[in-house]
């Protein structure tokens, strides 16, 4: 319960560091491609897209657009699915062991 009010608070605390709309975490990463409008995220993109040398309102600047956003929202979902799963590989366990004789089982949860 400690837990969730500190996950709680913090998730204020992130969201009022960002100005309106700017999203929850760091630029890319899950939480900010959940959060961020639609206009945050195009300006973003919009940036890296005119690095390309893409022009401004054109079909090309469109799916750049749209290419670096699914690759982006890709990316940071695989990023998620990792650090879950090494958290729940590092994680403790809780290890029963049952005597029987001379045999000795034991279970890890």
């Amino acid at each position: 319960m400690i837990r969730l009010s500190l996950l709680g608070i913090s998730l204020l605390i992130l969201q009022s560091c960002g100005g309106e709309g700017q999203g929850i975490g760091m630029v890319e990463s899950s939480w900010w491609h959940k959060t961020a409008s639609a206009q945050v995220k195009r300006d973003h993109f919009r940036g890296q897209c005119l690095g390309f040398g893409f022009t401004d309102n054109t079909p090309e600047m469109a799916q750049c657009l749209q290419t670096q956003m699914n690759n982006s929202r890709g990316a940071a979902r695989q990023r998620a699915q990792q650090a879950y799963q090494n958290y729940n590989a590092n994680r403790m366990r809780t290890t029963t062991c049952n005597t029987f004789g001379n045999t000795i089982t034991c279970n890890n949860w």
